[in-house]
């Protein structure tokens, strides 16, 4: 064989042997009533939640319509097995709803908001 075809042949099986390590960072949500995040209260609608790992935090930015609604510090939690759905635990409280976690689906990790 051409040594060309077997290099392309070799970066080719290792790119994609490395795609499962590489980490979701991004996911869509939609919220039904006003909800606190840390210290930014977010309305309802649609948002993109984007974050970057800086182990074991991650600074995680809201998104909506293409503009940047709010920015928080979180801890990201790695389980064994892949969310088959998109999670979100909200606390429903006196003081309004709270965000206190995220996990999306086909993702080992989700993210942990504190107080």
């Amino acid at each position: 064989m051409h040594p060309r075809f077997l290099w392309a042949v070799s970066m080719l099986s290792i790119a994609w042997l490395s795609a499962p390590a590489l980490a979701k960072s991004a996911g869509e949500i939609e919220l039904n009533r006003p909800t606190q995040l840390g210290a930014e209260q977010i309305e309802p609608g649609r948002y993109t939640i984007r974050w970057q790992t800086h182990s074991p935090e991650a600074t995680v930015t809201v998104v909506q319509d293409g503009r940047s609604v709010a920015t928080v510090e979180a801890q990201v939690v790695e389980q064994e097995k892949e969310f088959q759905n998109t999670r979100i635990l909200v606390i429903h409280g006196p003081d309004g709803d709270v965000l206190k976690e995220l996990g999306f689906s086909g993702s080992r990790q989700f993210l942990v908001f504190g107080d």
